[in-house]
């Protein structure tokens, strides 16, 4: 499962973005429709939304994700590794980040480097199967 429909699900923050009911509306309309640009593969689409979002509201952290999430899937997992270091900052107990990052780690061959990020997911969100299925990845990837 994909970081980024793991943080649908997760509650919101007092700093999640805009504070304008109106401009939040907004913001979160283009992430909206920038989640669906990233799952029909339009990545270059999802990235722009998203992007536009976060020039006007820094703290919108779900266009975060996203532009993480396009990183990954584009082949770019340094700037996926900063991006969702940066969700982490500000929100530490995020597992959609958390594993977005695994992910990240993962792709740049930085197994131990996400073995220890796993091992935090384990501890914020213990029983959570998103957490194992991402920790017996990395132990298939260990064995090779």
């Amino acid at each position: 499962m994909s970081a980024i429909w793991i943080a649908l699900a997760e509650p919101a923050s007092p700093d999640d973005g805009p504070q304008d009911r109106e401009d939040s509306t907004s913001a979160r309309q283009e992430i909206n429709a920038g989640l669906v640009a990233l799952r029909q593969g339009r990545f270059a689409d999802a990235e722009a939304r998203c992007g536009e979002v976060l020039e006007h509201h820094p703290y919108a952290w779900r266009a975060d994700l996203c532009i993480a999430e396009v990183a990954l899937r584009t082949g770019r997992p340094a700037a996926a590794v900063l991006r969702y270091r940066h969700v982490l900052a500000r929100h530490p107990a995020s597992l959609s980040a958390r594993l977005g990052l695994v992910q990240a780690l993962l792709q740049a061959k930085e197994i131990d480097a996400a073995l220890r990020e796993i091992e935090l997911a384990v501890e914020h969100h213990p029983g959570r199967p998103e957490v194992l299925i991402h920790l017996g990845q990395i132990l298939d990837r260990a064995e090779r």
